[in-house]
C-alpha cells in the first residue's frame, strides 16, 4: 500500500533549471567576469549550490552563492512562471488517497525555500530534506524520510526526472517512478535504466497514482 509520494523539485515539480543556469552564470561572471558554458555548470551538480559554485571558484564561492541566490530571488518569475500544470491536482490526489508528501532535493535550502514562496507550495510537504554543500546523500534522505514516518521502503515511491535519482532511489529500495515531462527531461537516459514506471506526463504520473492509492482511485 502506498502510505508517502516523495518528489524532486527541479526538472519534476517545476521547470527550474532555466532559472538556476542563469542564476549561476550572473554569479559567476560577477565573481571571475567571464561566461562559463552550461557544461562546465553542470558538470559540478551533486552537491547544493554553494558546493558547486565551491568547485568552480574556490574560496570566492561564499560571495558567489550571496550573487546566486540574489539573481534567483530576482528573477524567478521572469524565468519559472509556476509548477508543471497538474502538479498541485497529483498533491491532492496524493492526499486524498491518504499518502504523505515529501521534498527531497539537491538544492540547498535558500534556493529551494524562494521556490515554494513564489509557486505557494510552503506548508504543502510533510518533511523536506535538501542538499548539501559537501554533496547530496539521496538515499540517505530517502532512508530517513522512511524511519521518521515509520514506513517500509515498498510503502513510498520516489518521483524524480534524473537518471541519478533512479540509482539513488534503488539504492534505499524504493520504487522509482521517472518524472519524463520536463523540456530538458533525459527520456532516454531514464528509460535505459527500467524505472517502475516511465511517466512522460503528468497525468500519467496521475494515472499511476489512482491505481496505487487506496482511495486514489
Amino acid at each position: 500500500m502506498l502510505k508517502c509520494v516523495m518528489f524532486d523539485m527541479d526538472g519534476t515539480i517545476a521547470d527550474t533549471q532555466p532559472l538556476c543556469l542563469a542564476a549561476f552564470r550572473s554569479a559567476l561572471f560577477r565573481i571571475t567576469g567571464r561566461e562559463f558554458t552550461e557544461g562546465e555548470i553542470t558538470a559540478t551538480y551533486g552537491p547544493s549550490e554553494g558546493g558547486c559554485l565551491r568547485r568552480l571558484v574556490g574560496e570566492r564561492s561564499a560571495l558567489a552563492l550571496e550573487f546566486y541566490l540574489e539573481y534567483y530571488q530576482a528573477n524567478h518569475h521572469k524565468l519559472c512562471s509556476g509548477p508543471f500544470p497538474g502538479m498541485e491536482g497529483i498533491f491532492d490526489l496524493a492526499r486524498a488517497g491518504g499518502a504523505a508528501l515529501a521534498l527531497i532535493t539537491g538544492k540547498s535550502a535558500a534556493s529551494l525555500a524562494l521556490d515554494l514562496a513564489a509557486f505557494g507550495l510552503e506548508e504543502r510537504f510533510d518533511l523536506i530534506k535538501t542538499g548539501r554543500v559537501e554533496g547530496g546523500d539521496k538515499p540517505a534522505d530517502m532512508r530517513a524520510v522512511l524511519a521518521e514516518l515509520g514506513l517500509l521502503p515498498e510503502e513510498a515511491v520516489y518521483v524524480g526526472d534524473a537518471p541519478s535519482d533512479i540509482t539513488s532511489a534503488r539504492a534505499a529500495g524504493l520504487p522509482i517512478w521517472a518524472a519524463a515531462w520536463a523540456p530538458a527531461a533525459d527520456r532516454e537516459g531514464l528509460e535505459a535504466l527500467a524505472p517502475d514506471r516511465l511517466c512522460l506526463s503528468v497525468e500519467e504520473l496521475a494515472d499511476g497514482l489512482r491505481e496505487t492509492l487506496p482511495r486514489g482511485r
